[in-house]
């Protein structure tokens, strides 16, 4: 019985292995010259989408910061305008105006005393304090506690006339 050779196992002797032919060779040239023309196109779209992309992204950072530009304008010129209140408001003639309209008046010199000046003391330790026990409330105190709140009311009417307050009562 007469079996076939397969194709791929015939050798020719007058070829030497890895051998094409040249037209072969020129068609995977060609073959090669096609991928690396098609991968230099995509290497580009990608290389400019990137571009588009970094382009865009400066665009948008761009109007953020005019926007923050336009913000610290205004925040600037609200500084200005404040610092004209605060001068404004400052001023010892709108302070003087303010306290005569409330009815302040200057002290007469002899309504005025100075104080001496003295060192301040050294901090002094702190110690641990018994517990208090909670003071008892009698009807007597709490007495005692409207006829202070009455007298420092009659003081107050002396030292500011015409000044009316609420009253507040205890119960």
């Amino acid at each position: 019985m007469l079996a076939a050779t397969p194709r791929h196992a015939v050798s020719r002797p007058d070829v030497a292995p890895g051998y094409l032919p040249d037209w072969r060779k020129e068609l995977q040239k060609a073959r090669n010259f096609k991928l690396l023309i098609i991968g230099m196109v995509l290497a580009g779209f990608i290389l400019g989408l990137l571009v588009t992309m970094q382009a865009a992204r400066l665009i948008v950072q761009g109007y953020a910061v005019a926007q923050l530009k336009r913000e610290i304008s205004g925040l600037e010129r609200e500084n200005q305008r404040l610092h004209l209140e605060i001068a404004r408001l400052k001023s010892p003639e709108r302070i003087a105006a303010q306290a005569s309209r409330l009815g302040l008046v200057r002290p007469k010199s002899d309504q005025i005393c100075f104080l001496p000046a003295t060192s301040p003391e050294p901090a002094k330790e702190v110690t641990e304090t018994p517990p208090v026990a909670p003071a008892e409330v009698h009807e007597d105190n709490v007495k005692g506690g409207r006829q202070v709140l009455a007298d420092l009311g009659g003081a107050l009417k002396h030292l500011f006339p015409g000044k009316t307050a609420e009253a507040v009562v205890l119960p």
